[in-house]
């Protein structure tokens, strides 16, 4: 799931009265595979349904890596005055 499907899930869990911790707490706990486990075990026998276990998982999005354009033939440094 990503960032925002993940703070849905969580607003909704505690809208209900669960205590799945922080936001960050809760991020991490689907972003371990046992923790995640319990969590979808606990909430699939509470009767929600929560989808299927692959795809109950936090994956943080990936960092943008910025490229740089390589100088080129025709680029110049300005003239000295």
């Amino acid at each position: 799931m990503d960032e925002q499907q993940l703070e849905q899930m969580y607003s909704f869990f505690t809208d209900e009265g669960y205590n799945v911790g922080d936001m960050e707490n809760f991020r991490t706990a689907l972003s371990d595979d046992n923790r995640r486990k319990q969590m979808y075990d606990f909430f699939t026998s509470e009767g929600y349904n929560v989808g299927n276990f692959d795809n109950f998982v936090y994956r943080a999005p990936r960092p943008v890596v910025e490229t740089r354009q390589p100088l080129t033939a025709d680029w110049q440094t300005p003239p000295v005055r």
